[in-house]
């Protein structure tokens, strides 16, 4: 699934080896957002995302950026 301007996603936890190798550089200050709820503002040409929940701080890569659904239903 493609990730657009607009979606919520969820941050996922990450491994050591993992963080070591992120596209972007992982900053470990990024440890605090790991399972927040966020909102994408911003894709880059690189495709790194820009989200509300850190001031658009960090670069972060949709490896681990599970989109949230949200499946309310009108009934009437």
């Amino acid at each position: 699934m493609q990730l657009k301007v607009g979606d919520k996603v969820i941050i996922q936890p990450l491994s050591e080896s993992q963080k070591e190798d992120y596209e972007f550089g992982w900053d470990y200050d990024m440890d605090e957002y790991i399972g927040q709820t966020a909102t994408i503002d911003h894709i880059g040409d690189d495709c790194g995302y820009t989200l509300d929940c850190d001031d658009h701080t960090f670069i972060w890569s949709g490896i681990h950026l599970k989109p949230v659904h949200d499946y309310r239903y009108k009934l009437f």
